[in-house]
């Protein structure tokens, strides 16, 4: 999770202090240093960090879960499709298809809400 948070920080504060000022003065930077655009190197990193980073902190919280509670065995098949999810779209997008990406954010992004929600009503 800290490599996630670490990566996506430098691609997003190298967007906003680098490229978008280089672009608000009138220089022409290439497409394949901004971030939106693919390939780029932003984006790639962007990709390392949600997609293979996240995915082994989903499934790193997996594993350990052993507990025999119904409750906890949903939240480790829940993390573990989460971080295959991740996976799958990191690959995806680096080696067949950009589109096979957004499997990504539906792991780390709906995934983490249900999980969240889980977990707060384990805790109630």
């Amino acid at each position: 999770m800290g490599c996630t948070c670490a990566l996506t920080g430098a691609a997003h504060i190298v967007n906003i202090s680098v490229t978008r000022r280089l672009i608000s003065e009138g220089v022409e930077v290439p497409l394949y240093f901004q971030i939106g655009q693919w390939p780029s190197v932003e984006m790639a990193v962007d990709y390392l960090a949600w997609g293979f980073f996240m995915g082994l902190a989903f499934i790193c919280l997996a594993l350990p879960i052993a507990s025999p509670d119904k409750a906890a065995r949903h939240m480790k098949v829940i993390s573990l499709i989460c971080g295959i999810l991740c996976l799958t779209g990191f690959i995806g997008a680096l080696f067949i298809n950009e589109n096979i990406w957004y499997l990504a954010p539906l792991g780390y992004g709906f995934g983490l809400l249900v999980l969240c929600i889980m977990n707060l009503r384990l805790k109630s």
